[in-house]
């Protein structure tokens, strides 16, 4: 049984009023100026409409009219005032009462507007308003405590109306209308009495920040005592001289315009090519929508869909601004280097979408349009493409004659690919590509590949190229997917760009058909968890798969079916619990790929999770893994048992491993540290499970040298010298730091346990040289020379010019010393004063030497010869004679024959 009652919702009139013209809706009272011109706005959209079908359809009617806007700020009678003036539609006493004095009502919603629209789309003619009249009046009352409106209405003839003048006191006043009598001209003036003069908006540098494109004349004035006096004026269609181009957020008090900001005029009077950060406007106002390297102004059915205060974009339509753009890119090619450069193409890229970026690649290759380079290098954009981080990988000096590469040893992949662009463009002198077409073109997508999307740089940041790089196959797929998601492609075609580039995914993994933002989740999440790079075809860590679990909030299962769906697998021996325990990560992290926890890990393990070790066994039996047996209990190892078994005796990774004998330096030096005697190190060790005999009973006692000659650098740490490290030049060495001679050196190592071989022979003397051919940098200091691998033959030309002595003298103590250069290396007769330089790849801390196995690169090569003041023939011609391979696919003009060399004893 139900019971009609007269109850009904109904609003407070004057909390409703208080909402509509308070900050809370709003949130900046400045924006009453934004409604004032909007409201203006529409008045001479309305009376050019209304123009124009009157000029159709009325052969005599011939009033001019333009349509203008005027703003001013001033104090009269001690009052201060913003005044808006416009020329438009104006007012009549029907539209006061209906449309503005109601809030929420709009003119386009009066039945005359609806059928005077009617008859002018009859005749071609259309009309969007875009302001909302009543609420948006209201929100004047946020900074004026009376309202003066002066309009007079022109009629559906062309005729001006009754001149009115309304004053309303307040938001909840009424309105008192005064008939002025017949108006000579229509339009409105709208005078607000500021409540707070001291801290009201400045209407003309709120009008400089936001709006950037008016349909009409708009002028802006401040006459206040101490303003400044010059106006601003805004011509009709015309992107305004004083929008803050470059800037993410006009609505900032502070922001200006980019002091270079570069801007190209298109055919289409509502889109406009700049250099930096430009926007979407909606209506020729900023609308919180960014857009580099653009502005395009939407407005009619494009115009954008905006929140209730006008200050953000919810939406706009994507596909058309891209359409007007890819249009004007004919204009965008004819301003040659006002805008367009391969960076700016990249930033492109970034900040729209790669297809537009694409299409504007395409056509400056068919228009071949120049400028195009690095630095004050040029070429043909066909061979170049684009790619940015040429600014980077180049040097900037004006001296170069030709882009020579910074840095050699890092992005060696990606500099040889960009050498060999330039030398495709004919930029260095005697140099060709023998098949120029698979040499790739650089697309603006590149960039975006090798450094992935969370890397890349914002509009107002360098590009860089420092980033974390794609070294494994996790950060090619990670790079893959958000590529994909980002700009639209397809997971697979990402991949294929990237495996062109050099970046080839693993066979095991599996490719989704989509980039999805759950499976990028997974591998950033794979990622975090990961204490080593992950290695496509071997099984993940169990402690990442428990992480992507912990991080996801999600079951175990989940995340390995997930990695699944890769084609990632978790190892054999791994259980995948049900649910994850407090103490799991911190379990399995240290086990690996194998079953097997290093006593250490379970003891970190212990120590991070506050649980004893036995039972951190258990757990870990119960998901799959397994300890080395001990002879002591496992609650009883402390912490200097964790340093123990520290191959550093820090008490943190690396770790002793358990198959092979523990070094007797480590031992001594755990002595030093702890104040023990080296048996009792011994024995701990023993009990630890690792292998650690002591030598003979007769050398318990340590003498002060013994960890200066067991060390190999002979910084009594380790690496410890063993049978991989004893040489002749290792107890040479020694001596010379111990001040023991090399026989005293290699005696003592045998009584100590260094297995050391039978056959070691001394040179019968020294030489005051050999400490120099035995510095790995040639500075007579350590690291020295590995014995284990073969002498760079730039070494050996290099020593030979530093010593004063011939290369096959220097290859001949080398060789006494216990070290051989690779096989099949041609020795000159005298090395070269450039030979250093040739022979080597700069890095910041040391030089590394070319090896014969490997054919040098073009980059390598034309490096050289910048460096050297050779021409890159002639590099390329020494190398060859010092028994290099030169880079393939790469021809060099021929050079006159140097001077013949005799060959020093032929092939080594």
């Amino acid at each position: 049984m139900y019971e009609s009652t007269d109850l009904r919702f109904r609003l407070a009139d004057d909390r409703v009023q208080e909402l509509l013209m308070g900050e809370e809706l709003y949130g900046d009272p400045a924006l009453a100026i934004r409604e004032l011109y909007q409201n203006a706005l529409d008045a001479c959209r309305y009376r050019d409409a209304r123009t124009a079908y009157l000029r159709a359809t009325s052969p005599g009617y011939a009033t001019p009219w333009t349509g203008s806007i005027t703003f001013v700020q001033g104090v009269e009678g001690g009052r201060a005032y913003i005044e808006c003036t416009d020329d438009g539609v104006g007012m009549g006493e029907r539209e006061l009462r209906e449309v503005f004095s109601h809030a929420g009502m709009r003119f386009a919603d009066l039945p005359e507007y609806v059928e005077e629209l009617a008859k002018w789309r009859s005749q071609g003619i259309d009309m969007h308003p875009n302001s909302r009249f009543g609420i948006g009046v209201l929100s004047y009352f946020m900074i004026a405590d009376d309202i003066r409106v002066t309009t007079c209405r022109l009629d559906r003839e062309g005729h001006p109306g009754q001149r009115l003048r309304v004053d309303i006191a307040g938001p909840g006043a009424l309105f008192r209308i005064q008939d002025l009598g017949r108006g000579h001209g229509a339009g409105t003036t709208v005078r607000l009495y500021l409540r707070d003069p001291a801290n009201a908006p400045s209407a003309k540098e709120l009008l400089r920040r936001l709006l950037w494109v008016s349909d009409f004349r708009v002028r802006a004035e401040d006459v206040r005592e101490g303003a400044d006096g010059d106006p601003l004026v805004w011509l009709p269609g015309e992107l305004s001289e004083a929008a803050p181009l470059g800037t993410t957020d006009p609505f900032g008090g502070t922001a200006v315009r980019d002091h270079d900001a570069a801007v190209v005029e298109t055919s289409d009077r509502a889109v406009w090519w700049c250099g930096s950060m430009g926007a979407v406007l909606a209506d020729g106002l900023w609308c919180g929508e960014p857009y580099f390297g653009a502005v395009v102004n939407l407005a009619g059915a494009k115009a954008p869909s905006l929140t209730v205060d006008r200050k953000r974009c919810l939406s706009f339509d994507v596909g058309h601004v891209h359409g007007v753009l890819t249009r004007q890119i004919p204009a965008l090619l004819g301003a040659e280097g006002a805008v367009l450069s391969p960076e700016w193409l990249t930033r492109l890229m970034h900040h729209t979408s790669a297809e537009l970026a694409d299409a504007v690649l395409a056509q400056a290759i068919d228009a071949d349009y120049q400028p195009w380079g690095v630095h004050h290098h040029v070429g043909a954009v066909a061979a170049i493409g684009c790619f940015a981080p040429d600014t980077l990988l180049f040097e900037a000096q004006a001296t170069n004659s030709w882009p020579t590469p910074r840095r050699l040893e890092d992005h060696s992949r990606l500099t040889e690919w960009r050498v060999l662009a330039w030398a495709k463009a004919g930029a260095y002198p005697g140099v060709s590509v023998t098949s120029p077409d698979e040499v790739l073109v650089a697309q603006p997508l590149d960039y975006t590949l090798l450094v992935p999307s969370r890397w890349a740089p914002q509009a107002d940041t360098p590009l860089n190229i420092s980033s974390p790089r794609l070294y494994n196959s996790l950060q090619i797929l990670q790079s893959t997917l958000t590529a994909a998601r980002d700009h639209g492609i397809t997971p697979a075609a990402a991949a294929q760009r990237l495996q062109e580039l050099g970046f080839r995914l693993h066979p095991a993994i599996t490719l989704p058909d989509s980039a999805s933002p759950e499976d990028i989740d997974v591998l950033e999440a794979l990622d975090e968890g990961l204490d080593e790079p992950f290695k496509a075809g071997q099984a993940v860590p169990p402690s990442a798969v428990l992480s992507i679990a912990r991080r996801l909030r999600c079951r175990p299962e989940e995340a390995a079916a997930r990695l699944g769906a890769f084609g990632m697998r978790l190892p054999r021996w791994f259980r995948v619990p049900d649910s994850l325990e407090q103490e799991d990560i911190a379990v399995v992290r240290r086990c690996g790929s194998t079953a097997t926890m290093p006593l250490a890990g379970v003891i970190q393990a212990a120590q991070s999770t506050g649980r004893r070790p036995s039972e951190l066994v258990t757990r870990l039996e119960a998901l799959g893994g397994t300890m080395p047996l001990l002879s002591i209990d496992i609650d009883t190892v402390d912490e200097v048992d964790l340093r123990l078994m520290s191959s550093d005796l820090d008490g943190s990774p690396p770790w002793l491993a358990v198959e092979a004998p523990v070094p007797w330096g480590h031992v001594l030096l755990a002595a030093e540290r702890l104040g023990r005697r080296p048996q009792a190190i011994a024995e701990r060790l023993t009990g630890l499970g690792f292998q650690c005999t002591a030598p003979s009973s007769t050398v318990q006692e340590r003498r002060s040298q013994d960890l200066l000659i067991l060390s190999e650098h002979g910084d009594s740490s380790r690496p410890w010298v063993d049978a991989e490290r004893v040489s002749v030049s290792q107890a040479i060495l020694a001596a010379t730091r111990s001040g023991l001679m090399a026989e005293e050196v290699i005696a003592r190592w045998r009584e100590l346990g260094v297995p050391v071989p039978e056959d070691l022979a001394l040179p019968s003397l020294a030489h005051p040289d050999d400490t120099l051919l035995l510095s790995r940098d040639l500075d007579r200091k350590e690291p020295w020379l590995n014995t284990g691998q073969p002498v760079a033959l730039g070494h050996v030309l290099t020593a030979a010019t530093m010593a004063g002595r011939p290369p096959h003298d220097v290859r001949d103590r080398l060789a006494a010393l216990g070290y051989h250069l690779p096989s099949a290396t041609p020795l000159p007769v005298e090395a070269h004063p450039a030979d250093a330089r040739l022979l080597s790849v700069p890095h910041v801390t040391r030089r590394i030497w070319l090896t014969p196995d490997q054919p040098t690169t073009l980059a390598h090569i034309v490096h050289a010869a910048a460096t050297t003041g050779l021409t890159p023939p002639e590099v390329a011609a020494r190398l060859v004679e010092l028994g290099f391979t030169l880079p393939p696919g790469v021809a060099f003009d021929p050079v006159p024959a140097p001077r013949p060399h005799r060959s020093s004893g032929g092939p080594v």
